[in-house]
């Protein structure tokens, strides 16, 4: 594995609600990530284990016999996202079809990517404690500051029954302007903890999503949609 960038990764959803997430692992085999949605949204990063490192270079040597995507054919659907690794001798856009040899590879990453998180450089986390009453709160993880954007804030609930039918919703939106324009190590927010959602039936579950804010999750200035989400067990 050699190269200032051995292997990219990323995901990109476009549209009203735009996602963005990725992985890129550098020739010290230091994993970077990011992401704009989930429970953690920002910068992540660790290094590889020696086990990861040799398993990575197995599935990367798989992943080249499979050779570059070809062109799509016909049409784009408009707003379809895209899942791309990039790397020396891999070019893939990972489809419904994923080539045999490279799906090992594209496994690795997506793993490495959801474990990264528990890794925070610079980040936002969303806690929830389930009451009663439902209360969720932002927190500031890692060692990083994080410039943002909070003049509002939407939390969101709502049930599901046991087949992941709609059960209820709930909504609550919060004036979060006094965030200003940065967060660092230390600071919290609780736009909501008193809520009342309506009890979750026997083997069903609830979510929480916290929309209305950006941030800068790579660390490059630009300031991007961000959606923190949450399921009970």
């Amino acid at each position: 594995m050699k190269g200032a960038m051995t292997v990219r990764y990323h995901t990109n959803s476009p549209g009203p609600r735009a996602q963005y997430s990725g992985v890129e692992i550098g020739d010290d085999f230091t994993a970077v990530g990011w992401q704009t949605d989930g429970d953690r949204i920002g910068r992540f990063r660790r290094a590889l284990t020696a086990d990861e490192r040799r398993a990575m270079e197995r599935a990367l040597q798989a992943a080249r016999r499979a050779g570059p995507t070809p062109p799509a054919k016909g049409p784009r659907r408009p707003g379809a996202g895209t899942e791309r690794i990039i790397a020396d001798g891999v070019d893939l856009i990972v489809g419904p079809d994923v080539p045999a040899a490279a799906a090992d590879l594209v496994d690795r990453l997506r793993d490495l990517q959801a474990d990264l998180t528990a890794s925070p450089v610079g980040a936002i986390a969303l806690e929830v404690t389930t009451g009663p009453p439902l209360q969720a709160r932002l927190r500031h993880v890692g060692a990083e500051p994080m410039d943002v954007q909070m003049a509002s804030l939407t939390v969101s609930v709502a049930v599901f029954g046991p087949d992941s039918e709609l059960v209820d919703t709930l909504d609550r939106t919060v004036d979060a302007s006094e965030v200003g324009d940065r967060v660092a190590p230390g600071w919290a927010l609780a736009p909501a903890d008193d809520l009342d959602p309506p009890a979750v039936p026997a083997g069903g579950f609830l979510t929480v999503t916290v929309t209305g804010a950006q941030a800068d999750v790579l660390g490059d200035g630009i300031q991007r949609a961000v959606e923190w989400g949450w399921v009970s067990e």
